[in-house]
């Protein structure tokens, strides 16, 4: 292993009163670091730099701060009113070069670098949204932690930052530790100020969380309403340096259901900038109207669970909606994906409830992707990427995504629902989504596991036809996740689906995903933790199917279908 080096230089009143700064890597491996004082009897300022320690480019990053007392110290409040969490008290601090977002989760470089006035206080608008208060981070000791989603190990160090240091400037390169080759990291479901009325960030706020949090798509899905974000994007990067691109979508009222519609196209000249308008009921006529709209995007059935506004709750789901799997759902299923992770839900005594559903929808012949989607209407709460959606592309360079691609891939099932890790299964060239033949007593399987070493995976699951066959712990190596196994089934002569879960115990920081789980009496439906279990968003993932055709008709039968599906 290669240990990661950071640089940090102080400029304090005079080089011989340089203190001793404690460094706290999360590294199996600790190099000694060094910093010079140089005299300046002004105010302090952070100055960070952080780079990808690999390529040496600048890093869009999350800077984090605790105080010596452990607190973590988050900006603005907590919810802006009327709402329900942090929107217009998330400021800009920093320029159009050198971005600084004070929020909850700490500041967001959204290029990689900015400067940062300890001690001088901003001012947003209050809780009622009616007078203006102040916030600052006050000069002391502090606990930086410098991050960059699920794919990046965390570097964490003691700074000091108390009044009269000049300019602390820090340099941090952080690892790229989770192979996403041949992935690309989408949130299906983010909303925006004011295009959505329900929602207190805008755009350009989501933007930037969501390049810290390392996502490379943000689907915008405002309620009745079309947003194209790329020109925004293309303001606040230069071409060459865009972390991230967007898709048009929407969220579509159905019958007490929403659904997550996408790509479309904006035309300003309409209501709801084009927004399509499609019959509600009867249902089959509400799936036709989908299916029929120009460039036949993709359908996804958000929150299914959610007890509101969920549309496997619903009466017209018959038995369904009580959890009673015994016969065919009599609701029609005729979309793409299933959001079986939702930020409403994601935590643990709820978080099973629609992968339950999803599962048990396949072995009747109705199988969809598996998503994941933040349904972020704020900068807290719940952010843009957790959960998230690992969507297997042919091509992941940003410079040539199309949104059509995209779809076609979320079609296909080539995705990974998850709240941090990236678990992946193959058999042979096939992997999730695809269908391989195979009648051979024994089906080879492969399962990968990948986390960064801020999230704590415990174990992994393997399910056949929706039951768990398999399951190991998964060791920690330098406190970082690359579990791998070879596994042979023994399956009978009838077709099967396959799938892989990740599971935990401990929630991941809330600082970093988002703390609405980790507050469970705030918000629509309240999300308890599991028994023993800290309130808060597990890391879990499961992937889409893996079908398995045993007889060799290159289509698939499900076990409790009585007639074969072409994939």
């Amino acid at each position: 292993m290669t240990c990661r080096r950071w640089m940090l230089t102080v400029a304090s009143a005079s080089a011989c009163a340089a203190t001793a700064v404690g460094l706290v890597l999360l590294l199996a491996c600790q190099p000694v670091e060094q910093f010079t004082s140089i005299g300046n009897d002004g105010d302090t300022i952070l100055k960070v730099h952080v780079t990808d320690a690999d390529t040496g480019k600048p890093l869009p990053a999350l800077v984090s701060f605790r105080t010596a007392s452990g607190a973590q110290v988050s900006f603005g409040n907590f919810a802006d009113l009327p709402g329900w969490a942090q929107g217009r008290s998330a400021v800009e601090l920093g320029t159009a070069s050198a971005g600084v977002l004070a929020f909850r989760g700490g500041l967001a470089l959204w290029h990689g670098e900015g400067s940062f006035a300890v001690g001088k206080p901003w001012k947003h608008l209050d809780v009622t949204g009616e007078r203006e208060v102040q916030s600052e981070l006050p000069a002391g000791l502090y606990q930086i932690q410098v991050s960059r989603g699920v794919e990046y190990d965390a570097v964490t160090m003691d700074v000091d930052l108390s009044a009269g240091k000049g300019e602390v400037s820090l340099e941090v390169p952080l690892t790229r530790v989770v192979d996403s080759t041949g992935y690309l990291a989408v949130d299906v479901h983010v909303h925006n100020a004011p295009d959505s009325n329900d929602a207190q960030a805008d755009g350009a706020t989501q933007l930037k969380v969501a390049a810290v949090n390392g996502l490379e798509v943000m689907v915008s899905t405002n309620h009745e309403s079309l947003l194209d974000l790329l020109p925004l994007v293309k303001q606040m990067w230069p071409e060459g340096a865009r972390p991230l691109s967007t898709v048009v979508g929407m969220e579509k009222g159905g019958a007490n259901s929403h659904w997550g519609v996408f790509p479309l196209a904006v035309d300003a000249s309409k209501p709801g900038k084009g927004a399509p308008m499609v019959r509600t009921w009867p249902l089959p006529g509400f799936f036709t109207d989908l299916r029929a709209l120009s460039g036949r995007p993709v359908v996804v059935l958000n929150h299914p669970r959610l007890g509101w506004q969920a549309y496997m709750d619903e009466g017209f789901c018959g038995p369904w909606a009580h959890r009673d799997y015994q016969s065919p759902p009599p609701c029609p299923q005729d979309y793409d994906a299933m959001e079986v992770l939702n930020g409403w839900q994601s935590c643990g005594t709820r978080m099973r409830e629609a992968t339950d559903t999803w599962l048990a929808l396949a072995t009747y012949n109705h199988a969809s992707a598996a998503v994941g989607g933040s349904d972020s209407h704020f900068a807290s709460a719940m952010v843009p990427g957790y959960p998230r959606t690992w969507v297997r592309v042919i091509d992941e360079d940003l410079a040539t995504f199309t949104p059509a691609r995209l779809a076609q891939a979320i079609r296909a099932r080539h995705t990974v629902a998850s709240s941090a890790p990236l678990v992946t299964i193959r058999s042979g060239l096939a992997t999730e989504g695809d269908l391989v033949t195979n009648t051979l007593p024994e089906v080879p399987i492969s399962i990968r596991v990948q986390a960064a070493n801020w999230v704590t995976v415990d174990t992994v699951r393997l399910l056949v036809n929706g039951k768990v066959v398999k399951t190991w712990g998964i060791p920690r190596h330098n406190n970082a996740v690359d579990f791998r196994l070879e596994e042979t089934l023994a399956l009978g002569p009838g077709d099967a689906f396959v799938t892989v879960e990740t599971d935990s115990q401990s929630p991941l920081p809330p600082h970093l995903v988002g703390e609405y789980n980790a507050i469970v009496q705030y918000g629509l439906s309240k999300c308890a933790p599991r028994p023993g279990q800290e309130p808060g968003l597990p890391a879990f993932a499961v992937t889409s199917p893996l079908f398995i055709d045993r007889n060799g008709d290159g289509m698939f039968q499900a076990i409790r279908a009585l007639t074969p599906r072409r994939l």
